[in-house]
């Protein structure tokens, strides 16, 4: 008898080759789940040196083919890597042939790897490419390495070519001792560094910092008197003595509106009795363009102060406001969070309701009154709501009034109010 042989099988591929032949195949997402199985298993403390570069470069193609869900999968594997994952990721940072998508991920796995190797390659990145998101996330990652890195910026500062990347830098790193570096930038020639400078200095408290922004105020270049008025909220209590008010207001007349609106921004948080009597003249004049003028309606109704609120009752008359003008004022009032300023606000707005012939005439106001009482939710405007109905029964405002009747008594949700009571429309 011949003897039967027992077919020999074939070893099992290792999970290497198992996940370098779903590598040959494009198979990215099984290439995923490979890597992170081996990263979990014992098998990762007892790989070789040739094996652990073979699945390190697995994750490196899979960075560079993959969609963006899988290269952030990916990011998150690769710093278990740790030294032999920050060389692959500066090379190819620093290869410029390289996708500036791929070189982003790149800087992002670096984050997690903060050497002091990596500082030059993230320098260069900043000074020489043209990809902003690269530019800011590189920046990032050497602020988040804080004053370390400060000895190897400083250098920058000397020329005014790489004095931007210094200031995007030091922006992100918000550390004491970048202070008097940011003072220096804050004196540049070059407007946006100096814009940089003034917004990263107002994270800081002093009146030395204080005194830039101030002098910021009335800079040339639109950008730095951008920020400087944008962050001068925060500096206010800094140095109290300063004449914060008469170099803001200026700027409510700025040449650029972005400017002026910001302007008015700022005073409402500065909240002085001139702050609101600036703020007033700029609602009285016909030459105000209409966003400054909601921003100016907005900063009043902020400051929760009753002589604010007395200013926006009597612009409500003022023949430059218009009726969209006035649609903000109603609805700014019904914001205030103070009783006594609800209260005074209560007081405007039935008085505008029952006596205003603008709003007999225009039902957009009456429904914008109603709604605003609606939401202050003081009793005393039921009577108001309930007697008076200056525009009878149109739907819509019809429907606000009904809501604003339930708002300021449930129980009158169980009940339909005679839409046509008192309607002089009727």
């Amino acid at each position: 008898m011949s003897q039967i042989k027992t077919p020999v099988m074939p070893p099992m591929p290792s999970p290497l080759d198992e996940t370098q032949r779903l590598a040959a195949q494009a198979d990215w997402i099984g290439v995923v789940t490979g890597l992170q199985q081996w990263l979990q298993s014992q098998a990762r403390s007892t790989a070789t040196e040739a094996d652990r570069d073979a699945w390190l470069d697995l994750a490196i193609q899979a960075l560079e083919a993959g969609d963006f869900q899988l290269r952030w999968d990916i990011g998150k594997l690769l710093p278990k890597f740790e030294s032999a994952a920050m060389t692959a990721m500066l090379e190819l940072l620093t290869d410029e042939a390289t996708p500036p998508e791929v070189r982003w991920f790149a800087v992002r796995v670096l984050a997690e790897l903060p050497d002091p190797a990596i500082v030059p390659a993230l320098l260069q990145t900043i000074d020489q490419t043209t990809a902003p998101e690269l530019q800011q996330a590189a920046a990032e990652v050497l602020g988040q390495m804080g004053a370390a890195v400060i000895p190897q910026i400083e250098p920058l500062l000397a020329s005014a070519q790489h004095q931007p990347t210094a200031a995007a830098i030091l922006a992100q790193m918000r550390h004491p001792e970048a202070i008097p570096l940011l003072l220096e930038l804050a004196q540049t020639s070059a407007p946006h560094t100096r814009a940089t400078a003034i917004e990263a200095l107002s994270g800081f408290h002093t009146q030395p910092i204080a005194e830039v922004i101030l002098a910021a105020l009335g800079d040339y270049h639109q950008p730095v008197r951008l920020m400087a008025v944008r962050t001068v909220g925060f500096c206010f209590a800094d140095w109290p003595e300063a004449d914060w008010l008469g170099a803001i207001q200026p700027l409510l007349h700025d040449v650029d509106l972005a400017v002026s609106r910001q302007a008015a921004l700022t005073l409402g948080r500065l909240g002085t009795d001139g702050a609101i009597a600036a703020l007033a003249t700029v609602l009285r004049s016909p030459l105000t363009p209409a966003a400054l003028a909601i921003d100016a309606i907005r900063s009043l109704g902020w400051m929760e102060q009753p002589a604010a609120v007395n200013v926006l009752g009597a612009v409500w008359a003022s023949p430059t406001l218009t009726e969209p003008l006035r649609q903000t004022l109603c609805e700014q009032l019904s914001r205030s969070e103070d009783p006594q300023i609800r209260a005074i606000a209560v007081d405007y707005l039935i008085d505008w309701f029952r006596d205003d012939p603008r709003v007999a005439q225009s039902e957009t106001l009456a429904v914008a009154i109603v709604a605003a009482l609606g939401r202050l939710g003081d009793p005393r405007a039921i009577a108001v709501l309930q007697t008076t109905w200056p525009h009878g029964p149109a739907p819509r405002l019809r429907l606000h009034r009904i809501a604003a009747l339930k708002q300021l008594d449930p129980a009158l949700s169980s009940t339909r109010p005679d839409l046509s009571t008192d309607s002089p429309c009727a």
